[in-house]
């Protein structure tokens, strides 16, 4: 997501919260390279907040950190990954633990498509989701003039091991793998250049870049830092790996560059 479309996300969310469209929203100071609301970025978002929505509330001293939480009410104490989505208005919250099948958005069309959050789910039933759209409609209306809709899109979730067998095979790569293999390259914590790079300069029948491509989905399988997450608990360590992390994608570049 571009910075504009970053700036009207949080702006277009803190307005449902501020008409209690969502009960919640947060900040996520990773999304900035960051690790608390007291880091630059962030806090610079967080004091346009509080100056602009003063009676919104921003909650950080919380376990299981996630990022602030901006509401009308305070939160502490230890928040599960199903509770945090039931603080943020997630239709599918209760499905966190589950294996999820289908990734549910909300997209706002406005001077192109921004999300306002995205839900995974053991089904394809929308209509909760709808509800949220039909509430959401006047609000963000009456305050962007390019406003044209919400839609609700449903993808399937492509198991990382089908992706892995399909690249094996050298089949071609569905609407769905693409957009997985995209989003395993945002968890990783690669920018948006490298995920734009992949999807548009890789050769996917290149057996080099092909095998490249493996290698990090493997990884992402078995990550290692995974019993760190989230890294936010570890802001001295999540600086060290976002240093690393810059220096593997030039990398990766250079490998994709020079296997042409």
């Amino acid at each position: 997501m571009n910075l504009k479309k970053q700036e009207m996300d949080v702006e277009m969310n803190l307005m449902l919260v501020q008409a209690n469209v969502r009960p919640a929203m947060l900040v996520q100071p990773a999304d900035y390279k960051e690790a608390t609301g007291k880091d630059p970025k962030t806090k610079a978002i967080l004091d346009s907040i509080r100056l602009r929505y003063p009676d919104l509330i921003l909650s950080e001293a919380y376990e299981n950190y996630q990022g602030i939480l901006v509401s009308k009410q305070s939160y502490d104490g230890y928040i599960s990954l199903e509770r945090m989505g039931e603080i943020l208005g997630y239709p599918c919250f209760r499905e966190f633990q589950e294996t999820s099948l289908f990734s549910i958005h909300v997209n706002v069309h406005a001077d192109g498509i921004v999300e306002l959050f995205a839900n995974g789910s053991t089904s394809d039933s929308i209509e909760a989701f709808k509800a949220f759209a039909e509430k959401a409609t006047p609000v963000l209306k009456s305050h962007f003039k390019s406003f044209q809709r919400i839609e609700i899109a449903v993808y399937p979730i492509v198991p990382t091991q089908t992706l892995i067998d399909h690249m094996l095979q050298g089949k071609d790569m569905t609407p769905s793998e693409h957009d997985h293999l995209q989003n395993v390259l945002f968890n990783f914590g690669f920018s948006m250049d490298l995920q734009f790079y992949v999807m548009d300069h890789v050769q996917f029948h290149n057996p080099v870049h092909r095998g490249i491509l493996l290698s990090l989905l493997a990884r992402e399988k078995n990550d290692t830092l995974s019993p760190f997450f989230p890294l936010q608990q570890y802001p001295t360590q999540q600086a060290q790996v976002d240093e690393l992390t810059q220096a593997w994608e030039a990398d990766l570049i250079y490998l994709f560059e020079k296997s042409k």
